[in-house]
């Protein structure tokens, strides 16, 4: 134990600084609008208000264009994450407030 110094060994193969001596700070998780921002990672949990708030968003959008919009249209003219509109289109769907007509990336989606 002298010669080690007193910290514990790691075993064969485990990666440098992965010791328990060594414990990362905790991070503090962001919430509201700042937390929607970050690049990577998971999305803030979105209340039912919130997604209520887009689908509003989305469906005044889509009664604009007659032929309807694609998701990706959607997305880039609400200026929305990736993440963030399948949830609210699946919602206006069973809301019966959208309606779908086509596949996969061809779907496209006019107010009800």
């Amino acid at each position: 134990m002298a010669e080690s110094g007193g910290a514990p060994r790691r075993g064969p193969g485990r990666p440098r600084g992965s010791s328990t001596a060594k414990a990362a700070p905790a991070v503090a998780r962001a919430s509201g609008p700042a937390a929607k921002k970050t690049k990577g990672g998971r999305l803030a949990r979105r209340s039912p208000a919130d997604i209520a708030k887009a689908l509003g968003q989305i469906v005044a959008l889509v009664k604009t264009k007659k032929a309807g919009l694609r998701s990706e249209e959607i997305r880039k003219a609400l200026k929305l994450d990736v993440r963030e509109v399948p949830r609210v289109l699946k919602e206006g769907l069973a809301k019966k407030k959208l309606r779908s007509k086509g596949q996969k990336r061809a779907t496209t989606y006019t107010a009800a």
